[in-house]
């Protein structure tokens, strides 16, 4: 309300009012307080709100509430559910990752062993060809031996053909040799 109060002396300040508009208007003020809204007048440019009004907005506010509870009561229980479902999943995800670690460990225990069995028989392998390669030296150097001790027989049978015939020729005259072979013949 845009009023001014009247001055002490009875003048208004406001020059276009007059003294009885005066007393009306502090009437209207005196009924004002007295208790009805009604006669209430609203500043120039503002308008009371009337009851209809503030009814429709406390209509709209309930509406509202009634309206975002329900959704939030929903969304929160869509949420809950959301939530034990991922808890079950990663319970089962955990229960999963701890059996894939422990098969994991079981195979890494099995290729080790695996490997180690493959080195063990690379191991075995190599000796056994060692061995081999050495089976076949001997046997080359048993051939090569046997060679030798054969051209040396050799050699030493017509050696010893020769020492006996030349013995033979030193020590036994041929027409001797003729009589001791016709005495031997009969």
């Amino acid at each position: 309300m845009d009023r001014k109060a009247p001055s002490l002396d009875g003048s208004s300040e406001n020059p276009t009012v007059s003294s009885s508009a005066e007393k009306i208007e502090e009437v209207d003020y005196v009924n004002a307080a007295a208790g009805s809204e009604e006669n209430m007048r609203a500043a120039p440019g503002h308008k009371f709100p009337s009851f209809s009004r503030f009814f429709l907005l406390l209509a709209a506010y309930w509406l509202i509430l009634l309206v975002v509870i329900p959704l939030h009561i929903h969304f929160h229980l869509i949420a809950q559910f959301e939530l034990k479902q991922l808890k079950a999943n990663q319970t089962l995800l955990l229960e999963e990752i701890y059996n894939l670690t422990d098969l994991n460990k079981k195979l890494s225990s099995d290729v080790n062993i695996g490997v180690h069995n493959l080195k063990q028989e690379k191991e075995n392998l190599r000796m056994e060809l060692e061995v081999k390669n050495k089976i076949q030296q001997l046997q080359t150097e048993k051939k090569n031996l046997t060679e030798q001790i054969e051209t040396m027989e050799k050699t030493w049978n017509e050696q010893n053909v020769s020492r006996a015939q030349w013995s033979v020729d030193e020590y036994c005259p041929k027409e001797k040799n003729r009589q001791r072979m016709e005495i031997s013949e009969l």
